[in-house]
């Protein structure tokens, strides 16, 4: 089998390249030459909302990166970032009427807005894990771009609360950086670094409370428009991406072919008879699916082979390696150490 296929291009709304070329006007540079070299313009972007793919994103961080000589840059990016930017999201999580009502619009429409990463809940009585869910490799452009989204969170609650949410806590999946008192000027919790992944730890008491900007009918005004073009993006992508982002979602509690069949209608055999027509298979789009986060656990954490094979629903670790060796050309071991000595 040949390695897995590139993650789909379809990454962040174009208003977030607009905001960087905002961004870099403000501080001076040259911000049309800037989207040039990431193969974008302003008139592309401005002229329809088709999505702008990971790799010219990155290309635009980290041209801005190296012309502001500014690595905190995703702060920055964050706090420029209003409610209204982010569309029909934005205007529904305004007009929830509780902070929990308003965390659940963002983990259900967020793919509206970015494709990079998705948002989940792990709801307990006392507390609510807020976990941002990296669905891209997004390469040096990584923390620039997590920091800006766990700008853009912390800021929404405020905003909704009329609090500075300082009970709030953030697991941030990178080490200290030299610029980490900066974060205060977003994030008026406690942030743990070197964390497994992005999380923002709510208590329930902040979730429960009302948000000041609370309207009924333009919520529900809000919630049908974003349901109408979740709709139409689901529609729009081909079979094979959306049992990828299916699958995505089970971490290592994989459905069978006939389990995915039923949950779309479909006889087994129509639905390997369609994915065949797209050029693909079931196995083929799953190993792409375990290879992508074996590649992710293997990079950004230190969890051993056994523990990254059982989470990808793997039993034999020895299995787990023959494959993906298959997938990569590599080892998971020296994938591993070829990547860090990269860094």
């Amino acid at each position: 089998m040949s390695p897995p296929a590139p993650p789909a291009p379809a990454a962040f709304h174009p208003t977030y390249p607009k905001l960087l070329h905002a961004l870099l006007r403000a501080h001076g540079h040259d911000a049309h030459a800037a989207l040039q070299e990431a193969g974008l313009s302003m008139e592309r972007l401005q002229k329809d909302e088709a999505f702008v793919d990971a790799v010219q994103m990155q290309a635009l961080i980290a041209r801005t990166i190296a012309l502001t000589a500014r690595p905190d840059i995703g702060l920055e990016f964050g706090l420029l970032a209003q409610v209204f930017m982010h569309g029909p999201v934005g205007y529904a999580a305004v007009a929830s009427a509780t902070l929990r009502q308003a965390v659940s619009v963002l983990a259900r429409f967020a793919s509206l807005r970015i494709g990079a990463v998705r948002i989940e809940l792990a709801v307990r009585q006392r507390d609510t894990d807020l976990v941002v869910v990296e669905l891209l490799d997004m390469g040096p452009a990584r923390v620039v771009m997590l920091e800006a989204i766990v700008t853009v969170l912390a800021r929404l609650l405020q905003t909704l609360s009329g609090q500075p949410c300082a009970d709030v806590e953030y697991f941030l999946p990178w080490p200290r950086p030299t610029w980490a008192a900066q974060y205060a000027r977003g994030l008026a919790g406690v942030c743990h670094f070197d964390a497994d992944r992005l999380v923002l730890r709510l208590p329930s008491t902040l979730l429960d409370s009302a948000c000041l900007t609370a309207d009924a009918d333009a919520f529900a005004a809000a919630w049908q428009d974003c349901e109408r073009k979740l709709g139409q993006q689901q529609a729009a992508s081909p079979l094979c991406a959306r049992l990828r982002a299916r699958l995505q979602r089970c971490d290592g509690h994989y459905p069978t072919l006939a389990v995915l069949a039923d949950e779309m209608a479909l006889s087994t055999r129509s639905l390997m008879r369609k994915l065949k027509a797209e050029g693909s298979c079931y196995q083929d789009i799953l190993d792409e699916v375990r290879c992508e986060l074996a590649r992710w656990h293997l990079l950004h954490t230190d969890a051993s082979i056994e523990a990254i094979a059982e989470r990808l629903g793997v039993q034999d670790t020895s299995n787990f390696s023959r494959s993906f060796r298959r997938w990569s050309g590599l080892s998971p071991s020296a994938f591993r150490a070829s990547g860090r000595a990269a860094r």
